[in-house]
Order: C-alpha cells, then sequence, then structure tokens
C-alpha cells in the first residue's frame, strides 16, 4: 500500500474477535511520520469498532486513508441508529466510546449513508 495516498479497508462480522482484529489492521497501516499517535489511533479504532459491534449488530468494515497532515479512520456499519453521548455513572461498565472518541481526535462525525451510517475520526500529525 502507498501510505501517501490509497485507503486501506477490512471488512469484518459483527463479532467481538473482530475489535482485535480492526486493532490489528490499523497497526499494520503504515503512516509515516506519525508514529507517535500509534497508541491513540489503536484506542479510538478499538472503540469505533466494539461500538459497531456492541450497538450496530451488523457486519462492518473500517477504512484508515492518510490525507494531507491528518489520518481519517471511518467505521461503517448497516445500522441506522445513530450513536449517543449518555450520561453515565461512574460504575456503568460501558457507554464511554463516543466520548473517548470525541476527547481524544483532532475531529470526528457520523454520516448517514443508505442502509447504515459512518462514524469518522481524523488524527492530526501535530497533536501528540
Amino acid at each position: 500500500m502507498n501510505p501517501a495516498s490509497e485507503t486501506a479497508t477490512l471488512n469484518l462480522p459483527a463479532d467481538a474477535a473482530s475489535v482485535g482484529a480492526a486493532r490489528r489492521f490499523a497497526a499494520d497501516v503504515r503512516w509515516a511520520g506519525a508514529e507517535e499517535l500509534a497508541d491513540r489511533l489503536l484506542l479510538l479504532v478499538s472503540e469505533a469498532a466494539t461500538n459497531a459491534v456492541l450497538h450496530a449488530r451488523t457486519p462492518f468494515s473500517v477504512s484508515v486513508k492518510p490525507a494531507g497532515r491528518c489520518i481519517r479512520v471511518e467505521v461503517e456499519d448497516r445500522s441506522e441508529e445513530l450513536p449517543t453521548r449518555k450520561n453515565l455513572r461512574e460504575t456503568d461498565p460501558t457507554g464511554r466510546g463516543m466520548l473517548i472518541i470525541d476527547a481524544l481526535s483532532s475531529r470526528w462525525g457520523i454520516e448517514t449513508r443508505p442502509g447504515g451510517k459512518v462514524v469518522w475520526f481524523e488524527l492530526e500529525k501535530d497533536m501528540a
């Protein structure tokens, strides 16, 4: 893969093991000059993939694309239900994924698509 211009995509089933597969896939995508973002990237991929498995419960894809000074990750699933940020108690075992994505990414958003949605986030090289 030419990391300067190509998008790498992996299709996954709605299974808990897919979260680790998504993380390994993102780790294998080389992005010169942004190694300092690797830990943050892998955490955010894990959170977005976990949301797809737990809430969408459909097959999903993870796409990673370098875009100028940032790297963009898209997680697309076949659920039209949009994620929400919840008011949580400290003891709630889940529900923090979108809060983590919001806190640690440069930008993020949700796009509806026919038959599903995409949760995306970007990390800038300078934010480490």
